[in-house]
């Protein structure tokens, strides 16, 4: 389908009254404009949830602290609070760095790191919201593995991404594993859930700024995280991938 713009008016053409009519085709001007609108709308949306949860938790505490009510779970509600806004602050670092990596900007900070040290702190910092939803986070860790030679925040923000990536499809009470082993001279991060899976023609679309796949129910997001993973891998000089087939994770 099409948008045309027409523009009309009466001329004198040869001397004799005419309409003249023009028209423009205006489809991506109006499917630009859709987007800034949908891109809008899901950054408000991603921005308002963690926010709405610090000032909720903010509210109950002083509550508790004027009213001294004791029956408050105050220490429970900072947690909250404080989890809501590294939320807060992931989204708008991966505003940030999308554009830096993509312009090639973003130095590298790197250095050797332990691949179990790695995993159980990105399992450490998702693991509330594993447990809000009843689900199981595994950890499967191969033995004597080498140090990889990476960036700790860059890396550890992307296995946190797939790691929520996960928690948001997979179903209440559901199982997630990360993994991690050498593969030849590489170390191969897995992660996987039991989630309802992805189409064969949306395996490299997921990578992309901004997509999201609408058949899938339930979560909404920007579309910015595996967005962000697969710059920064490619940073590395690393492969990030899919394997996934409908219905089986």
């Amino acid at each position: 389908e099409r948008t045309l713009e027409a523009h009309m008016a009466r001329i004198n053409y040869g001397g004799r009254e005419a309409i003249q009519w023009v028209g423009h085709d205006i489809s991506e001007r109006v499917a630009l404009e859709q987007m800034r609108e949908d891109l809008t709308n899901m950054v408000i949306h991603d921005l308002r949830n963690p926010l709405g949860s610090i000032m909720g938790s903010l509210q109950l505490i002083h509550t508790a602290f004027v009213e001294r009510d004791q029956t408050l779970p105050v220490e429970k509600l900072l947690q909250i609070a404080l989890k809501s806004g590294q939320k807060l602050y992931r989204l708008i670092d991966s505003l940030l760095d999308l554009s830096r990596l993509e312009a090639g900007e973003t130095v590298l900070n790197k250095g050797y790191l332990q691949p179990k040290s790695l995993v159980q702190e990105a399992v450490e910092q998702i693991q509330p919201l594993a447990l809000s939803k009843e689900q199981i986070v595994k950890v499967h860790v191969a033995p004597d593995l080498p140090t990889v030679y990476a960036d700790h925040d860059m890396i550890l923000r992307v296995l946190t991404n797939l790691l929520d990536n996960a928690i948001k499809f997979a179903p209440r009470q559901g199982h997630i594993t990360l993994s991690v082993a050498q593969a030849g001279s590489e170390m191969l991060f897995t992660v996987s859930d039991d989630g309802p899976g992805i189409p064969p023609e949306h395996h490299q679309r997921v990578f992309e700024r901004f997509a999201r796949l609408e058949h899938i129910e339930g979560a909404k997001g920007v579309g910015l995280g595996l967005a962000f993973c697969k710059l920064a891998v490619d940073a590395h000089g690393g492969r990030i991938w899919v394997e996934s087939k409908v219905g089986q994770g």
